[in-house]
């Protein structure tokens, strides 16, 4: 057949032929997506570990070994909640944290809190029941202080701690640095570190009448600030600040962080209503560079639990689609685990519910939606109310194949995603509920 009329007649086949063309790519495309949905089905239905209770005053863990053993020797575990107020969450990670705590050997907790007040404020603390009572109330979110589900954990557990040879050591790692410690004590710290060092700042005049003034308005905590200039003028003056603190500081110097949390968090705020993705991004980035320095430098060798939402905690990019072109925001589980030696040292546990009822404190409750017979909570025993399900094994023999498949991962409605990437474990909850004070 001679070369035209062949591609004449190619072309012809192909339109007319185009109709059954696209149904035969669109029937394939089903089929790989349900092949590969029925793939972690299997999976998920012959690996799912009940868990018997989520009860903190338990001391039993026998259930929780399959998690320990799935933790393996990684040195961060990080324990995510689908949202900031599911009750049965936080007993199920108080729990969690006191098996970790006792019989795995892991003696820090860092909170999505406050970085300074965590850090120096919890470090100038007297480590009495009375005195941890009261500055954890008030230097970690109101979300979780003030849930009773938490007060275990916060009002009970810790406190005991620092009666034994092993106390839990806490920390945050949050770059709004607005919490109760914060607003009292950082501008006057950073002052005084700031004139200590002789900055040339200090020496030149500027530091009076233009950047002390800045410094002093961030003291009214950041959403209040409604002028977005202000965070812009911010910036400039803090990153001035950083310059003249390089030479007087090691890089890893405390005060050196705290001034980059600063930064952040005015470009986190500048950009909240005019680009989410920066804003988002401001904010998650500093937080992996604060796990990073708490790791590496605070706590060098010692294993640390990470408390957290799911939608950081997740270790892949574009977490969460913000906008209109299909951009995600980066999450701190992605940014922290780029590292391979930082990914293969952390275990990052996603929760999710099949049920019941989710909402934060203040605000007003809702009905959980059901997840259909395709979604990953259906395919859970109906039998167990709580349960544990580890993607190593599935992760190994499909290392280089994309199996999405619908999971209520963020927040509490059902998304198509890759969750066998995004979260090394899932800890199931037929039935959530809510905090109450």
């Amino acid at each position: 057949m001679p070369v035209l009329h062949k591609a004449v007649t190619v072309s012809r086949n192909f339109m007319v032929n185009s109709k059954s063309l696209v149904s035969a790519v669109v029937l394939c495309m089903f089929s790989i997506v349900a092949y590969g949905q029925d793939h972690i089905k299997r999976y998920v239905r012959a690996h799912t570990v009940q868990i018997s209770s989520i009860d903190p005053s338990s001391t039993g863990y026998s259930d929780f070994e399959p998690i320990g053993n799935a933790i393996g020797n990684a040195s961060i575990v990080m324990l995510g909640e689908q949202d900031h107020g599911d009750a049965a969450a936080y007993l199920a990670k108080t729990k969690l944290i006191k098996y970790l705590h006792e019989k795995k050997g892991f003696d820090v907790l860092a909170f999505e809190s406050d970085f300074f007040s965590l850090n120096e404020g919890w470090e100038q603390l007297k480590k009495e029941k009375i005195e941890i009572d009261l500055f954890l109330k008030s230097n970690i979110y109101p979300i979780w202080s003030l849930c009773n589900a938490c007060s275990t954990l916060l009002y009970h557990y810790i406190p005991s701690t620092y009666k034994s040879s092993r106390p839990l050591e806490i920390t945050g790692f949050d770059s709004d640095l607005v919490l109760d410690y914060s607003s009292k004590n950082l501008i006057f710290r950073l002052d005084s570190v700031i004139r200590y060092l002789q900055l040339p700042i200090v020496k030149d005049g500027t530091y009076g009448n233009q950047i002390r003034p800045v410094l002093d308005s961030l003291k009214f905590g950041f959403s209040s600030i409604l002028d977005t200039s202000f965070y812009k003028k911010s910036v400039v003056c803090l990153q001035a600040i950083k310059r003249q603190m390089e030479d007087k500081l090691p890089e890893d110097d405390f005060w050196m962080q705290v001034i980059d949390n600063l930064i952040s968090s005015n470009i986190n705020y500048q950009t909240r209503n005019t680009d989410i993705i920066r804003s988002f991004n401001a904010r998650d980035s500093q937080m992996a560079q604060n796990l990073s320095w708490l790791s590496r430098v605070k706590f060098p060798g010692k294993k640390m639990i990470i408390w957290a939402a799911n939608t950081h905690i997740a270790k892949s990019k574009d977490t969460l689609v913000l906008n209109k072109s299909g951009q995600g925001f980066t999450s701190m589980g992605a940014y922290f685990t780029r590292d391979s030696s930082r990914l293969k040292n952390c275990y990052i546990l996603g929760f999710t519910s099949y049920s019941g009822k989710a909402g934060r404190l203040t605000e007003s409750e809702f009905n959980i939606p059901i997840p259909l017979a395709n979604h990953f909570e259906a395919w859970i025993d109906t039998a167990y109310q709580y349960a544990f399900i580890d993607f190593e094994i599935f992760n190994q023999a499909h290392s280089t194949i994309n199996k999405p498949f619908y999971l209520k991962g963020f927040l509490h409605f059902p998304e198509r995603e890759n969750w066998t990437k995004l979260f090394d474990g899932i800890f199931y909850i037929k039935d959530m509920y809510s905090c109450e004070q």
